[in-house]
């Protein structure tokens, strides 16, 4: 806890949300998925990312790299598909 000259005490509880949902744009695909995952990762969530129409390689070879480094299965799920079906789905 910060406790400051006043007479009052500031608590940041950081607390994992559960699973997030990520849509990458097709414009940088690898460093906004990047991103994503990272700050999801960090703060003790899972996270489904679907990649671009355009270019889903790229993150899906992310995901592959990742999870031979030793991230837990299952706790980033990649998704490609059509925006009008994976991403409504995933937006749901």
């Amino acid at each position: 806890p910060l406790v400051d000259a006043s007479d009052h005490v500031n608590l940041v509880w950081r607390v994992p949300l559960g699973v997030c949902g990520a849509i990458t744009p097709w414009n940088h695909p690898l460093l906004i998925a990047a991103k994503k995952i990272s700050v999801a990762l960090a703060a003790g969530n899972s996270i489904v990312v679907k990649p671009p129409l355009e270019a889903p390689l790229t993150v899906i070879r992310l995901a592959e790299i990742l999870e031979a480094a030793g991230l837990p299965a299952g706790t980033l799920q990649v998704v490609p598909g059509a925006g009008p079906t994976a991403g409504d789905a995933l937006a749901r």
